[in-house]
């Protein structure tokens, strides 16, 4: 017994204990035996580092999540931070894939409306000097779920993207693949011995209620930070993924306008789901201006003119935006890809923005208020739930 809590606390104290129960229980058991003279000294030190897991359990009791120790860097992503907080990540038990001698498993995944958050864990022995990488990418990426269902088609080239299409039945336009991430990031957050922990994360308006996720992939691009070279690993690596109750049985709560500020503005979204909040509307705003004397090329430059004006000072046009609860608390933009919001001016007439907001369902109250200026006026929009 005194051997192996030897070796416990000196691996607790030169790396982070992935069995928090594990320590907890040896240490008790170690507190509960007769004292000699070597056990004295350890029965301090293990007297402390049983106080501090259990002042620490929140933390240990999410396993010392990979998102959370990402988090705990990065505070730009308080939405999902808060959904973790609560509870809505998925640890994922998964034997890792080896193709040519490179191994990869997902460890954690988080996966409502919005977001689409996965921990890739990589064995790549090839690797020289692991601290020289800086990123990895996987080029060719395909997610689908149990219905067969695009939740992301990445490509690394248009011959790729064809060959995609063709065998899917699909017309060469990215608006049909169903539910694609589109736009996404990926960020190492930790790498050790042969080790990689990769954080891939995608967004989306509505991806579908799954119940299982396949991912499939042909590549893996490593990126060295001081040769700027690039290391192709090439094999095939197909995981699934089956997902929990919680984030497949995931409800958004959605609300309608009960008052606003501007009668000619349309709120067209107001949904908050686990991990964030979407708004969008649209307003008039107007039409380049034609005489009857122009010609069609003048008419065009007008409306080039106009676009190129509008574009030039849409980051000034909405500010100051924020959601506030009925306790109070204000909720702002998100930091991810679509963080600053969209605007899209349309000839009609029409001018449409959407924007994502850090506020979950966990902060939501039945009465919530929208506050942001449009071109110099301050809106107020007061929402309500959908279900009063």
């Amino acid at each position: 017994m005194e051997d192996i809590l030897e070796k416990k606390i000196r691996e607790a104290f030169t790396k982070e204990i992935d069995k928090p129960k594990e320590y907890e229980d040896i240490i008790k058991n170690a507190l509960n035996k007769e004292n000699n003279s070597k056990f004295k000294i350890l029965k301090l030190v293990a007297c402390f580092l049983l106080v501090t897991i259990l002042v620490s359990s929140i933390l240990f009791s999410k396993n010392i999540s990979a998102f959370i120790n990402y988090l705990l860097k990065n505070d730009s992503r308080e939405g999902i931070k808060e959904a973790i907080d609560n509870g809505y990540v998925q640890d994922v038990e998964m034997k890792y894939i080896s193709s040519n001698g490179t191994n990869v498993k997902v460890s954690e995944i988080l996966m409502d409306d919005y977001n689409l958050s996965i921990i890739f864990n990589l064995e790549i022995p090839e690797i020289e000097n692991i601290e020289d990488l800086y990123n990895i990418d996987f080029p060719n990426l395909i997610i689908t779920d149990d219905e067969n269902r695009f939740i992301v088609a990445e490509f690394e080239s248009p011959e790729k993207y064809e060959e995609f299409c063709k065998e899917n039945n699909m017309e060469k336009s990215y608006n049909n693949i169903a539910y694609s991430g589109g736009a996404y990031k990926g960020e190492i957050i930790s790498k050790y011995d042969k080790t990689i922990e990769y954080m891939y994360t995608t967004y989306s308006d509505n991806f579908p209620k799954s119940k299982k996720l396949f991912i499939n992939f042909d590549k893996i691009i490593l990126k060295n930070k001081n040769t700027f070279e690039q290391t192709v690993v090439e094999g095939e690596w197909n995981l699934k993924v089956d997902l929990s109750e919680e984030i497949y049985n995931r409800e958004k709560i959605v609300y309608s306008v009960k008052n606003c500020s501007r009668d000619d503005l349309v709120v067209t979204k107001a949904e908050v789901s686990n991990t964030a909040m979407k708004i969008e509307w649209i307003t008039k705003w107007g039409d380049p201006v034609y005489t009857s004397r122009d010609s069609e090329e003048e008419k065009q430059r007008k409306i080039e003119e106009f676009f190129s004006n509008t574009h030039s000072v849409r980051n000034i046009l909405i500010q100051n935006e924020y959601v506030e609860n009925s306790k109070g608390k204000k909720f702002y933009p998100t930091q991810n890809s679509d963080g600053d919001g969209g605007y899209n001016q349309m000839l009609n007439g029409m001018f449409r923005h959407w924007q994502t907001f850090n506020l979950t369902k966990y902060n939501a109250t039945d009465n919530l208020k929208l506050v942001f200026e449009f071109n110099g006026e301050e809106i107020i929009i007061e929402l309500e739930n959908k279900k009063y």
